[in-house]
């Protein structure tokens, strides 16, 4: 039989069938791979037959027709020829099958052909050859064509945005509801919530209002039809993300998404999956998909993301402008720790004091006006201004703690709270500040009897800092109580990464040979709903050679995906067989790992000069970018210590630890970098003595 096209040597499958179908052993022969593909269609046999033709009809890239040239792909202000979609992915090959279409305006309008491509970059292609088109490329085809028609008689009609209408969603990520007026017509959006509604094309004024009537954001905007998504976001606040997940991957807000915070007006064009819900986004997709979805968590959220990415500057500017509207505390104070990240404490309590003034008697504004004014420098400034409140409000609790809090002589201090506590002696305020200084004085039993006193005042307990009993429980000796009261109390601190340290760091000096002890802590962090941070933990004392993390670590483990850990307990103990580990992973796992888990592993992957684990984790970092650069050039001796401070306590802890055992590193300097990692735990800051003889 004639093959020109070397198809059957290619596709054996193709002899037997071309033997006794003579339409396809003439297509073969044409060679026109195309032509054997589409005579496939109509073959007819047994069932055996049928179902070989079926799974060579569902594997176009076989029928590869090459290319001379490749395609001509180029576009001008979104018109011309691009390559779209990703269908029939060989994720071992890392090819899949693009459409090249005929754009107008950025949207796709007429199909040409498919090809077989591998990305080569964020907008690059490598091409193999043209691979047969479909049925449902050409009835794409032919509504290409019904479409250009109707366009052309609306055109000559005048007006089509005029004509046509078009969806917007309503976005708001205050913690209120709002209500939004807009081509005349009034909406409720929710708090932390969206509103659908259908509008005309143009120009639209919206004006959104609190449940008091005051304006709260008001714009102009410019709607289009055939726009896939358009959004008013209401002050910016609300976290609405685009992202193309890869295969298998969720949808989520991280790096190389495209985010909407700070942004009044958002349009989305070519979107696959328009708000799905948290549970779906969460959701791995089978295949590639842009997906616009709102994230959960409002306008805090917003401020989060918008510093993880490096934007301090937007983040503050977004925190005031949600603060000046909502105009309560927690806001305020949101507001001023995003200025304190973006410009420096002093800017920040000039932003903040106006507020303060307003408020004299807020404990929350004012403790954050002395935080503020100590870390400036302002000491002086500060026992004036608490000074002068205490005077004009002698008989408040308020201004007698922050009195004493402001006090930069010990002596003073102590003198103020005694004066405090006896004045104001059930106050659940007085007693936990007094109780804090005690503790600051390593007055260990001292301060256990006050914040205990302080939990007795507070039924609840919520005034009392569980982690600073604890750790005066512990310090006094009572390492076993200390233990069992975060676990009793684990729900107050399961979202405090410090206090999962802690209660790490509490385990593991507990003297009482509990069987199982390991398995019943982390039974205790997976209770805490704040899992991911209990793993950064445990795999900073298990990376430390702790036996007892990495069973806890382990068990936290033993129902989840396990490859996740990639051995990483075994750093010290086996590293090459961590790393090994590692070596099997596909890209969306490695995006998927713990941050502190990633910054280890790559850590050993330099110390054993591993280029190709280091490429492989540096393109999928579970990261931001620039924390992903900062923990790189650190471990690699090229950024200082004092640098790391711009990291989470876990992260900055496994870099630490990851430096130290980078060649070239002086002993002294090593054994240095080891404590620091481990001091960042309140325990070992507070229990010096004791966190001596930690390994």
């Amino acid at each position: 039989m004639v093959d020109p096209a070397g198809l059957f040597s290619r596709v054996p499958e193709l002899v037997p069938l071309a033997r006794s179908h003579p339409s396809l052993a003439d297509a073969v022969a044409s060679g026109d791979p195309h032509a054997a593909w589409h005579t496939l269609r109509g073959l007819r046999g047994s069932a055996d037959v049928e179902a070989t033709v079926r799974l060579l009809r569902a594997s176009r890239s076989l029928f590869l027709r090459p290319l001379d040239r490749a395609p001509a792909l180029h576009t001008v202000a979104g018109c011309g020829t691009a390559l779209r979609g990703r269908d029939d992915e060989d994720p071992a090959a890392g090819t899949f099958v693009a459409t090249r279409w005929v754009t107008a305006f950025g949207l796709p309008v007429y199909p040409l052909a498919q090809y077989l491509v591998s990305q080569a970059g964020t907008r690059d292609f490598r091409v193999y050859g043209e691979v047969p088109t479909d049925s449902l490329l050409a009835g794409r085809r032919r509504m290409g064509l019904a479409l250009l028609c109707l366009a052309v008689v609306l055109a000559l009609g005048g007006g089509v945005d005029r004509l046509r209408g078009a969806d917007l969603s309503v976005v708001n990520g205050l913690p209120v509801a709002v209500s939004v007026t807009l081509s005349g017509q009034v909406v409720e959006v929710p708090a932390e919530g969206r509103h659908d509604v259908r509008v005309a094309a143009g120009t639209v004024d919206y004006v959104a209002r609190d449940l008091g009537g005051d304006v709260v954001d008001a714009g102009r905007v410019t709607v289009q039809s055939l726009v896939d998504v358009q959004v008013v976001n209401i002050l910016g606040a609300a976290p609405v993300y685009a992202t193309t997940p890869r295969p298998g991957e969720a949808a989520s807000p991280v790096a190389g998404a495209a985010l909407g915070c700070g942004e009044a007006w958002l349009s989305f064009a070519e979107v696959d999956d328009a708000w799905p819900s948290p549970a779906d986004a969460s959701t791995p997709r089978a295949r590639a998909r842009t997906v616009v979805a709102l994230a959960p968590g409002g306008w805090l959220q917003c401020v989060a993301l918008l510093q993880g990415w490096g934007e301090q500057g937007r983040a503050a500017a977004l925190a005031r402008q949600v603060a000046h509207v909502l105009g309560d505390a927690r806001a305020v104070a949101a507001a001023a720790e995003a200025t304190v990240e973006a410009a420096g404490a002093l800017e920040a309590l000039a932003w903040l004091l106006p507020y303060a003034e307003a408020r004299p008697l807020d404990a929350s504004l004012q403790g954050q006006v002395l935080a503020l004014m100590l870390a400036a420098g302002q000491h002086a400034a500060a026992e004036a201004h608490f000074e002068a409140l205490r005077g004009a409000h002698p008989d408040s609790p308020v201004a007698a703690s922050l009195f004493a809090q402001s006090r930069a002589d010990l002596a003073e201090a102590r003198s103020a709270y005694e004066a405090a506590a006896r004045q104001f002696p059930n106050d659940v305020s007085i007693a936990a500040g007094w109780g804090e200084f005690l503790l600051a004085q390593a007055e260990w039993s001292s301060a256990s009897r006050e914040l205990e006193r302080a939990a007795r005042l507070s039924p609840g307990q919520e005034a009392v800092d569980v982690e600073q009993r604890a750790l005066a429980l512990a310090a006094s000796g009572a390492v076993a109580r200390a233990r069992r009261l975060l676990e009793e109390q684990s729900a107050t601190w399961a979202g405090s990464p410090s206090g999962l340290r802690t209660y790490v760091a509490l385990a593991w000096r507990d003297p009482d040979p509990q069987a199982g002890q390991a398995a019943a802590s982390a039974r205790v962090l997976e209770r805490a709903g704040a899992e991911r941070a209990a793993v950064e933990s445990l795999l900073i004392h298990a990376s430390l050679g702790r036996a007892a993390s990495r069973e806890a670590l382990a068990a936290l483990a033993s129902e989840r995906d396990r490859r996740l850990l990639v051995a990483t307990s075994r750093l010290v103990q086996d590293p090459e067989g961590a790393m090994a580990a590692a070596r099997t992973l596909q890209p969306p796992q490695v995006a998927n790992l713990y941050p502190a888990q990633w910054i280890l592993l790559r850590g050993e992957a330099m110390r054993a000069g591993d280029t190709d684990l280091q490429v492989r984790l540096d393109d999928n970092p579970p990261v931001p970018a620039p924390a992903a650069r900062l923990a790189r050039e650190f471990v690699g001796g090229a950024a200082p210590a004092a640098s790391l401070r711009a990291l989470p306590p876990e992260w900055a802890a496994a870099a630490l630890l990851a430096r130290s055992r980078q060649p070239g590193v002086p002993a002294d300097e090593a054994w240095a970098m080891r404590r620091l990692a481990t001091a960042r735990d309140p325990i070992d800051a507070l229990v010096s003595g004791a966190a001596r003889s930690w390994p």
